[in-house]
Order: structure tokens, then C-alpha cells, then sequence
């Protein structure tokens, strides 16, 4: 450093009028001068930054193609981060009560810290990763209890879905959930139990864009991405998938004759013997 006075990374973006990602990102890839305290911390000389960004500046388009690349692989890095840590919990890799070590997960997914920390929020808020007072993030345990208060939750919204969707369903709706009525019956038919998991995702997601409930169906993805374990030992128990079969089939039955009472009842129906399987009966 040139200078005795030195600044933090907020400071240096404050005094420069750059955002403190872009400043860390030109210091990770060695644009920036910058020495590191004892405690791990980067210390920045104010004139001497301004004086290698000026430099940078004096070279055509060079100031706004690296801000603009940089926030554009900021934002691919979080997508990467992103979907690969839900699609690791939704899996299973990532089991309940692991704990997530962002050194780990960013060799993992090879992204930046920056990036897997944003990410990590992201899932807390949708309630798939916990933060421990002092002892980071881990994926987060769902007992049965929470479950089940998810899955009441769930009820009511899956009900009134049901109830709209047969007051808006038309002739061509009625006929391409008959038609994936047969597409589940064959799936259960043939033991395919992931290919009956993914249809019947699928129709629910039908029943949702018929009744024009998407705020509905957006949190109902939310809530059950918290159980996705609880719903996946469920499908395995012998017999379920024939009788889950069975009351999708009714459900389809209720919205295919317009009748909305009945689509709401045969879906609060569904879902209440879900929670008693849950509950281990």
C-alpha cells in the first residue's frame, strides 16, 4: 500500500460510487491492490483504487462491460447456487439437520461465497434451510407436527383451487384431466411410482392454472417444498399409491361434472386421509 490510511470494502464502494459486490469481485480477481488484516479482513488505499480504476476507465467501454459482466455472473453464480442446493435438499442428498459449510458448497457448486450465502437465504425464507445462532445453516428438520400444520394449510388452499376449477373448467379442460386420469391409472397400474409422484404434481398444477389460482398455487409449491421427505416415505407405503389413485380420480370426477361442492369436499377428503397416514393412522 502506498498510503498509511486504508478502508473497508463499504468504504471504498461509498467513496468510488461502485457497489461493494463489484469491489470484492475486482479485488478476488486481482484488478484492485488491497492488503489483509490479521484477522482476515481486506484494507483498501482509497487514492490507490481510484487511481487503478481510472486507468481501467481510460480504455474504451472497458468501465461498463466489466461492472455489467461482473453483475451478470453475480447473478448466474446465485441461479447456479440456488438451484442446485434445492434441488440437493428436494432430493435428498442433503439430508435434514446437515449442516451446509460454505467453503464445502462452494467447491461443490462452483460458485462464489457471495453467491452461495445469497442463495442460503433465499431457502430460509422458503423454509428449507435454518440459520443456528453461531453455528452457520443447516437444512432444515421438519418433525410430523409442522408437517401437518403444513399440510392443513395446504387443504385449504388445495380445496378452494378444486371448488374454482370446476366452476371455470371447460369442455377441453374436462378432457385432458380424463385424459391424465388414465395416465395415473396406468402409472400405479405398472408400479411406476416416480412417473405417478411427477403426474400427480402435474395435476394439481392443471387444476391450478383452470381455476386461475397462481397466487394460491405459488405457496402452496412453497409449503410443499418443506415436506417433500414426509410426502416421499408416504408414496412408498404399500397401497398408498392405489388409493391416492383414488381420490385424484374423485377429484377429477367432481371438476370434470362442475360440481364445486363436491370438487372442494373430494379434495379436503384427499387431503385429510394424508394427514392421518402421516400421523402413522
Amino acid at each position: 500500500m502506498t498510503s498509511a490510511r486504508t478502508a473497508t470494502t463499504a468504504e471504498v464502494a461509498a467513496a468510488l460510487g461502485l457497489r461493494p459486490a463489484t469491489v470484492q469481485g475486482y479485488a478476488r480477481n486481482g484488478r484492485i491492490p488491497f492488503d489483509t488484516t490479521p484477522g482476515g479482513h481486506r484494507r483498501f488505499d482509497v487514492d490507490e483504487v481510484r487511481a487503478v480504476l481510472d486507468l481501467c476507465r481510460s480504455t474504451p467501454a472497458a468501465p461498463a462491460m466489466a461492472i455489467d459482466g461482473e453483475l451478470e455472473q453475480g447473478k448466474r453464480g446465485k441461479t447456479t447456487a440456488l438451484d442446485g442446493l434445492r434441488g440437493a435438499i428436494l432430493r435428498g442428498d442433503m439430508v435434514p439437520g446437515q449442516r451446509l459449510v460454505e467453503a464445502e458448497l462452494v467447491e461443490l457448486l462452483g460458485v462464489t461465497r457471495a453467491s452461495v450465502r445469497s442463495a442460503i437465504d433465499d431457502l430460509v425464507a422458503d423454509g428449507l434451510i435454518e440459520r443456528i445462532h453461531q453455528r452457520g445453516a443447516r437444512v432444515r428438520r421438519v418433525s410430523v407436527e409442522t408437517a401437518v400444520e403444513i399440510l392443513e394449510c395446504r387443504r385449504a388452499l388445495e380445496a378452494l383451487i378444486a371448488a374454482k376449477a370446476a366452476e371455470r373448467a371447460t369442455d377441453e379442460d374436462i378432457a385432458q384431466l380424463r385424459a391424465h386420469g388414465e395416465l395415473l391409472s396406468i402409472a400405479v397400474r405398472d408400479g411406476e411410482l416416480a412417473k405417478y409422484s411427477a403426474l400427480n404434481h402435474e395435476l394439481h398444477a392443471m387444476l391450478a392454472d383452470i381455476a386461475g389460482q397462481r397466487t394460491a398455487a405459488d405457496v402452496i409449491g412453497r409449503l410443499n417444498a418443506q415436506i417433500v421427505r414426509h410426502q416421499f416415505q408416504l408414496s412408498q407405503r404399500p397401497g398408498w399409491p392405489k388409493i391416492s389413485l383414488g381420490e385424484h380420480l374423485a377429484i377429477v370426477d367432481a371438476v370434470a361434472s362442475r360440481d364445486p361442492a363436491a370438487a372442494e369436499q373430494a379434495m379436503r377428503n384427499h387431503l385429510a386421509d394424508v394427514i392421518t397416514k402421516l400421523q402413522g393412522d
